[in-house]
């Protein structure tokens, strides 16, 4: 049984090395690019958000990863619960390896500019804003909380479209899609969120991670029957 627990997390790495290989490659030579353009024209106003570059990702990987790995390794003797509770390890693991790797080379590349008085390039994080602590800890930490909630929430909707198909999985989605487009709830979600950039930030942020755990849990609770020939 450990065999397989192992097995799972090799199939994960195996499977993610290429396309993450493939992201961090192009991520940091735009980065590289924008150093030189501000370093070549002094007028230049280049500016980036690397962060939700990340976001996106992770949303893409994490809501595509289920059904490229499941019917696989359950075919190979993984039991469900030993899937999910290894995979969401795994993209525990993941959130934080890319808010870690992220940050470090952010930390660089403000560094050269530092040294050489770049004025036409700005890194911006989301712990800028706000009265959130800014430093090197934080910034990890917001990461890897919107990473690992986005991961999350990702393949809980991949796992709905697997399990119950497209109707099912739509008839839950657009609910949510429509509210958003409601001025009362958009007026309560954009105080909410304030609360994260707030001094209190940090603690809001560690209710996004528990709240992310949870919705692996349901991911498991969603398959735990589920045929391995998806729905859809």
């Amino acid at each position: 049984m450990r065999d397989i627990h192992l097995g799972i997390l090799k199939f994960h790495a195996i499977d993610s090395r290429r396309p993450l290989s493939i992201f961090w490659i192009i991520f940091t030579v735009t980065h590289i690019l924008g150093l030189l353009v501000a370093f070549t024209f002094e007028k230049s106003n280049i500016i980036y958000g690397s962060s939700f570059v990340i976001y996106i990702f992770v949303s893409i990987w994490g809501f595509q990863l289920l059904k490229s790995s499941f019917p696989h390794l359950i075919q190979w003797g993984a039991t469900r619960k030993g899937y999910f509770l290894y995979t969401s390890l795994y993209l525990i693991l993941i959130s934080l390896f890319m808010s870690l790797l992220n940050n470090i080379l952010l930390l660089t590349f403000d560094a050269v500019i530092k040294t050489y008085s770049l004025t036409g390039i700005n890194f911006y994080h989301l712990a800028q804003f706000g009265t959130i602590t800014d430093n090197f800890a934080t910034r990890i930490f917001i990461d890897f909380s919107i990473s690992l909630l986005l991961i999350s929430v990702a393949l809980l909707l991949s796992s709905i479209l697997f399990r119950f198909g497209l109707a099912v999985s739509g008839g839950l989605v657009v609910p949510i899609i429509v509210l958003t487009f409601i001025p009362g709830v958009v007026s309560s979600m954009s105080s909410f969120t304030q609360n994260y950039l707030s001094i209190n930030g940090p603690l809001y942020f560690s209710y996004t991670v528990i709240g992310s755990l949870l919705i692996f849990l349901i991911c498991w609770a969603v398959m735990r029957r589920s045929f391995i020939i998806p729905s859809v």
